[in-house]
């Protein structure tokens, strides 16, 4: 009997003549249903026959412990028996409509599947080539620089020179957070298993990168990106808000009376002279504000 690393049997090897074949093949989709058969032998665990579903052919169920389900549904015939407790509000849910990545062996409550060996290495090697890279890359970091952007660099499947985007860098450190942050969870959910520590990745390196919290690198921008722990990065619109410090910096006055007029033709040439949406925006903006505050001085002198 050969299986899959999800619990299905996929093939039975019998004795023909002096030798050991193959003698049935099977394969399923995600919730059971038998699409390919070859052989004739009659067993009934197939599909999550590891884990003791054993199939009806009469009735095309399988019964699962407490309970049987019917793949043409995805769906328990009858309700979970621990009601509530088993941690899914819908009772008929066959493994909260996630079969991959769960598996009921009860027939009254879901867990993770365990990957194989092969899997687990896998994950372990990507989660520390990850590492390996967001230590060389923050090491690196550089905010100003990085809102530049034009850092020569060679392409590594060209071979060309390139030329970096303002924001390449953090975007680049955004993404590959994100990517730990998912592989990460992969490992608790499917190889965190005493069996795997030797091949286990640095989990207390991995959680320290996780909190890289530097703000994004953009002259005048006052907003703030949580560390990917507490929520993920993003990607916000970028503003540049430098030219409203320097118009109030340069050109606006608000002397009773003529500030009103003052502003707004300071700030029109302001905008008239932005060389990018950025600046113009920042100049209305700004514009506004202190448009507000010479009505508001007028409306009460005493303030």
């Amino acid at each position: 009997m050969a299986g899959s690393w999800l619990g299905h049997v996929r093939a039975l090897v019998g004795r023909v003549g002096n030798s050991w074949q193959v003698t049935d093949t099977y394969a399923y989709d995600s919730w059971g249903n038998l699409i390919a058969h070859t052989g004739t032998t009659q067993q009934p665990f197939t599909w999550n026959g590891a884990y003791g579903y054993e199939y009806i052919p009469a009735t095309g169920l399988y019964h699962v412990g407490a309970r049987e389900y019917d793949p043409r549904t995805a769906r328990w015939l009858q309700r979970d028996p621990i009601d509530a407790a088993s941690g899914d509000p819908n009772l008929y849910r066959y493994c909260g409509n996630d079969p991959l990545s769960y598996q009921d062996q009860d027939g009254m409550s879901s867990q993770k599947r365990r990957w194989g060996r092969k899997d687990c290495e896998n994950l372990a090697r990507k989660i520390r080539n990850l590492i390996r890279s967001l230590e060389k890359r923050i090491s690196k970091y550089n905010p100003a620089e990085d809102a530049k952007g034009g850092h020569p660099y060679t392409d590594r499947k060209t071979g060309q020179t390139c030329y970096t985007k303002p924001y390449e860098h953090y975007r680049k450190i955004s993404e590959e957070l994100n990517a730990l942050q998912r592989r990460l969870q992969a490992w608790y959910d499917h190889c965190d298993d005493p069996e795997n520590n030797d091949i286990r990745p640095d989990i207390s390196k991995a959680n320290e990168l996780l909190q890289w919290d530097q703000p994004i690198p953009y002259p005048g921008y006052t907003g703030w990106i949580p560390p990917a722990l507490g929520g993920g990065f993003y990607e916000p619109g970028l503003i540049d808000l430098t030219p409203i410090w320097g118009v109030g910096a340069a050109g606006i006055h608000l002397a009773a009376g003529s500030g009103g007029a003052t502003v707004t033709t300071t700030t029109a040439a302001s905008a008239a002279s932005a060389t990018s949406w950025g600046e113009r925006i920042a100049a209305a903006i700004g514009a506004a504000a202190r448009m507000l505050q010479d009505a508001l001085k007028t409306l009460n002198p005493a303030r």
